[in-house]
């Protein structure tokens, strides 16, 4: 059986990982919903099983292959046997293959050619091809419409070559690393990354010719800058198949040292292969990529010129900190003074560092794209991450040491409803600690005794130092937003840091589990009949907190909790006291003085 790109990627995750994961956690993995899981895995299961392998699912424990080591790599060899796009690919896919058909075809291709190619309609082709043209703009390289030819791509050769080698390398990385480079040393396997079979085959060969030279045991290259230079050898040859030369065609000419090493014999077998003339463009662009001429970079600069953009990009110091100053210098100085520039790296953080900290990875993207090269080939995702892990270093190494956020929470009474505040919060955002709770009358009393850092508030506060948040009774979205800036502006990090605090959250849905729904139901009769007595009165921004505020006074008193410290009431007021007191009564609640001026409080802010 054919397995999905998805269920592709879901087995080479589930055997990335030494742990089992549960079907949520897969869920929002690979963004689906928990039942897409689940047919995945029912699929997935028999195509495990066939190669004596199983898939194991234990209730509470979660999902896993279990397989030793030698067994996962021959699973991920498997892998390799399917195209990348058996199953549907979507838009991206499909543009991506269109551009390697139009960079492996001499002149245009028919809209009818494209269909035949691709199995799909005519009106999918003509939107993916506005799908192709946003790829191509990124490179500098036009998409041609010509009535009566069809489409083409022109621009500089470099250029083309940059968004095909992008192309194969992002095919590439969608399987582990390791295992594509044991295609050198193990036995040939018919190898289909799906992207065309032109390329296909002409990385067969190359792969063949690899292993025929024995170059994994006679280099001091790693495997990326191997496997990098073989990709550029595959886009060579497709390219000069058509005519289609990097720059001229000059003979190549090298010292006699550098013709033993590694990229030289293998563009010399390769070329022999084809028939090719050996070009020294040709040579140039195997072994330093589409960017042979960048000019060198001074790195001490380039290192300050990285930390002051991302530091005044993110808003947090890191230019302040000097060990990462010092390991950011020597990642720079390897990568960008090394004999082969710009290789590609599997990194397996791509996905978790964009979608986490895209603050921080857009800002890096800008910088390098300015300072190092706007090629996207060069300036890649795995290049950003790479570089983006040494400041969450410096970040994480700043969080450890930063101190909890201080909180005091204010409503009415200073109970009631602040439990419910302080749960979403807490909840809702890592990093924050309780101070204390306190009311409307003795909240700068309070603010000054326990000195907090921020004050939460369903009420307006005046003449108070300390930052003041003004939150529904029920903390919105919205208000969770501003919560969660202003606790990253004072702990001086990302927004992105502040995660949700999960032990919290599970606390909070146990305890919300024991309130029956005879109380829930109880609790919203009162109001109604409250609101119906003084409803007129109060204002309609309070009604809410109103609402809640009642509900858990029932709450109260069904569990002989009430409140007990009695406070003034506004004499104005004192007509409403009798009429609610046979409210609770009349529904089987004996309420008490204090739980009754609680409630009266919310007329003074009417």
């Amino acid at each position: 059986m054919q397995l999905s790109k998805r269920q592709i990627k879901i087995v080479n995750h589930l055997l990335d990982n030494d742990r089992p994961l549960t079907t949520s956690q897969l869920a929002q993995h690979f963004k689906v919903s928990v039942r897409t899981i689940k047919y995945d895995l029912s699929d997935i299961k028999p195509w495990i099983n066939a190669r004596q392998n199983v898939l194991i699912s234990k209730r509470n424990k979660g999902v896993w292959i279990q397989a030793n080591g030698q067994e996962k790599s021959l699973i991920k060899r498997s892998l390799l046997k399917h195209k990348k796009f058996d199953y549907f690919p979507d838009p991206k896919q499909r543009a991506q293959q269109i551009i390697v058909l139009f960079g492996l075809t001499d002149g245009y291709m028919t809209t009818q050619q494209l269909e035949n190619k691709l199995y799909v309609s005519k009106t999918t082709v003509v939107s993916d091809l506005n799908t192709v043209e946003r790829q191509l703009n990124r490179y500098h390289v036009k998409l041609i419409r010509k009535n009566y030819y069809g489409y083409t791509i022109t621009g500089l050769e470099a250029n083309i070559r940059s968004v095909l080698e992008e192309i194969v390398q992002s095919t590439v990385n969608h399987y582990d690393l390791a295992t594509i480079i044991d295609l050198f040393s193990v036995k040939p396997l018919e190898v289909k990354f799906g992207i065309s079979d032109e390329l296909d085959a002409i990385y067969q060969r190359i792969f063949k010719i690899v292993k025929q030279l024995k170059i994994l045991t006679a280099t001091s290259l790693d495997y990326n800058d191997i496997l990098t230079i073989a990709i550029r050898l595959g886009i060579a040859v497709a390219r000069l198949s058509i005519n289609r030369p990097i720059n001229s065609y000059c003979p190549v000419s090298i010292k006699e040292s550098e013709k033993n090493q590694l990229p030289y014999q293998l563009f010399q077998q390769v070329f022999n292969c084809y028939d090719f003339s050996l070009l020294q463009d040709e040579y140039a662009y195997i072994a330093n990529g589409p960017n042979a001429n960048l000019k060198d970079q001074n790195i001490v600069v380039l290192t300050e010129k990285i930390l002051n953009f991302v530091s005044t990009s993110t808003g947090h110091p890191y230019q302040k900190d000097n060990q990462l100053r010092t390991n950011l210098f020597s990642h720079l100085m390897m990568k960008l003074t090394s004999q082969y520039k710009f290789t590609n790296e599997y990194n397996p953080f791509v996905a978790d560092v964009k979608q986490k900290y895209p603050r921080l990875f857009h800002a890096i993207y800008q910088v390098t794209k300015k300072e190092i090269s706007a090629n996207p080939a060069v300036v890649n995702d795995s290049f950003i991450t790479f570089i983006a892990l040494h400041f969450l270093v410096s970040l994480e190494k700043y969080v450890n040491r930063n101190h909890n956020i201080r909180i005091v929470y204010i409503c009415s009474t200073g109970l009631g409803v602040t439990n419910l505040i302080q749960q979403k919060v807490e909840a809702s955002l890592s990093g924050v600690e309780i101070a204390g709770f306190a009311s409307f009358v003795n909240a700068k009393k309070e603010i000054k005794r326990l000195q907090p850092d921020l004050v939460i508030s369903i009420f307006p506060l005046k003449e108070v130092t300390v930052p003041v948040i003004e939150v529904n009774p029920v903390p919105s979205n919205q208000d969770i937003s501003k919560i969660k800036q202003k606790i990253a502006d004072l702990k001086e990090i990302p927004e992105e840091l502040l995660t949700p605090n999960n032990q919290t959250l599970a606390t909070t849905n146990k305890r919300e589990e024991t309130v029956s729904r005879d109380l829930i139901i109880k609790g919203f009769t009162v109001y109604e009949q409250v609101k119906a007595i003084m409803g007129h009165v109060i204002n309609s921004k309070y009604q809410d907190a109103l609402l809640l505020h009642i509900l858990m006074s029932v709450h109260r008193i069904y569990y002989d909790q009430q409140y007990q410290q009695v406070t003034d009431i506004n004499h104005a007021f004192i007509k409403f006291i009798e009429p609610i007191k046979q409210v609770y009564l009349n529904n089987g609640l004996e309420i008490n003085d204090s739980e009754l001026v609680a409630i009266i409080e919310y007329l003074n802010f009417s």
